[in-house]
C-alpha cells in the first residue's frame, strides 16, 4: 500500500495540496490512514467508511 499512498503524496505535491481533507471508502480508507500516518502535515480531517484499521490477523 505504501507505493498507492507515495502516488497520492505526489499527486497533492504536484497540486499544491496541503491540509487536505480525506474521504476514503473501503481501501481508500486505508490508503488514507497510511497518509495520515505518514503524512500527518498533510491530513486536516479524514471521513472514512467502511475501512479496516488494518490488513491481515496477527493471531492467525
Amino acid at each position: 500500500m505504501t507505493e498507492l499512498e507515495a502516488d497520492v503524496v505526489a499527486l497533492m505535491d504536484h497540486l499544491g495540496l496541503k491540509n487536505t481533507a480525506f474521504g476514503g471508502l473501503s481501501f481508500g480508507g486505508l490508503i488514507a490512514q497510511g497518509i495520515a500516518e505518514k503524512w500527518p502535515n498533510l491530513v486536516r480531517l479524514m471521513v472514512l467508511s467502511d475501512a479496516a484499521a488494518r490488513i491481515g490477523y496477527d493471531d492467525l
